[in-house]
């Protein structure tokens, strides 16, 4: 099968909805150039669970939860997984860059402004675990998260199937630290469309 209709079969994948985290074999880099940044992968079903939820052995949903009235509790919980598209965009942070948001959002809109904001941001999805704590999904980051050097950022956003089946961008509004100084930047990365292959 020709790389063309491996690229074909892929997209026709994402656009339907699968399961699977699809990689980027050919993306271009973000416009301004830099901080680098181009999309490593999709995910357009992203299953999730939120941060303290556990299965217990009879196979109960459950989630520790901390409050200022009641403090440290285990709750009951129903059906508390969600299914969301995650976009993973490799950054070059440099010295130190902060990533204070992300937008998804068609090209034609606003720069940082239009589009799903990000619902929660994570890093390095992919890399070997480094605790025992929790599973990186279940690591809602504060804001802005602090990359420096090569990372792979994650923004998951509310599910848009007709946004899937056409050219999309990843807006990244961004903080740059370099010699004692900081300027903010809105970094634009195609993610779907003319030019990206998976």
């Amino acid at each position: 099968m020709s790389a063309r209709c491996l690229a074909l079969t892929a997209l026709f994948a994402v656009a339907a909805g699968c399961a699977s985290t699809y990689r980027a074999r050919q993306a271009p880099l973000g416009d301004p150039i830099w901080p680098a940044a181009h999309v490593d992968g999709v995910h357009p079903e992203d299953t999730y669970e939120p941060p303290g939820w556990f299965l217990t052995e009879s196979g109960d949903d459950h989630t520790a939860v901390v409050t200022r009235a009641d403090g440290f509790q285990i709750r009951r919980s129903s059906n508390v997984q969600g299914n969301d598209t995650r976009w993973d965009i490799r950054l070059q942070g440099g010295e130190g860059t902060d990533v204070v948001t992300m937008m998804w959002s068609p090209p034609t809109a606003p720069r940082c402004q239009g589009g799903h904001p990000v619902l929660d941001i994570l890093l390095d999805l992919d890399a070997p675990p480094n605790h025992l704590l929790a599973p990186r999904r279940q690591v809602h980051w504060e804001r802005p998260v602090v990359v420096r050097g090569e990372r792979v950022v994650s923004g998951r956003f509310d599910r848009d199937p007709d946004l899937l089946r056409r050219p999309s961008v990843v807006d990244l509004q961004v903080v740059q630290h370099a010699g004692g100084a900081a300027r903010e930047v809105c970094v634009r990365v195609p993610v779907n469309g003319p030019g990206v292959t998976y």
